[in-house]
């Protein structure tokens, strides 16, 4: 979520006691003292966390960007916002509070949420294996178009190198 102090109540009324009561640790990286960079800690935080909640009220890109990391790190992720409006059509389908004015609304509908993910870890594993098959799936279509072009193009040797330039052998 942003630091910006229009959301210290969403945070120090809503979500905080919302984790609290459903049994969840909550941590927030402008709470922590820490050695590394703010983006090392915030990554870092985001792949040791076992369930992700993001406050997308205003469409800040850096919440949009951490909670893309989140969900290719196969984490679930419930979305937060004031308004549907703020949700954009890629992520309008993982659950998400809308809560309008009200943080009794938030904290309530997070904490349900919350109980459920925590209280069963297997339906929450269960969903992020979900999400890894369908994205170890894309990767293998994409492996295959890439092997299907390099086969009619008669490419018999590619190496990929990291840090190196591409190298095509053809017979």
């Amino acid at each position: 979520m942003s630091f910006a102090s229009e959301f210290s109540d969403v945070y120090e009324l809503g979500i905080k006691p919302a984790c609290a009561g459903a049994g969840a640790d909550c941590a927030r990286v402008d709470e922590q003292i820490f050695l590394e960079s703010i983006l090392e800690r915030i990554y870092g935080e985001i792949e040791r966390a076992d369930i992700v909640v993001a406050e997308m009220t205003g469409r800040n890109p850096n919440v949009f960007y951490e909670t893309g990391y989140a969900h290719g790190l196969s984490k679930p992720v419930i979305l937060l916002t004031k308004t549907a409006d703020d949700i954009p059509f890629d992520l309008r389908h993982y659950p998400h509070v809308v809560y309008g004015n009200s943080i009794a609304t938030l904290k309530r509908e997070l904490q349900k949420r919350l109980a459920m993910l925590a209280g069963d870890p297997k339906k929450a594993m269960a969903a992020s294996m979900r999400t890894e098959q369908k994205a170890q799936a894309q990767v293998d279509r994409m492996g295959a178009h890439i092997e299907n072009y390099l086969t009619a193009k008669k490419f018999n040797m590619v190496s990929f190198e990291r840090g190196k330039v591409i190298r095509f052998r053809t017979s």
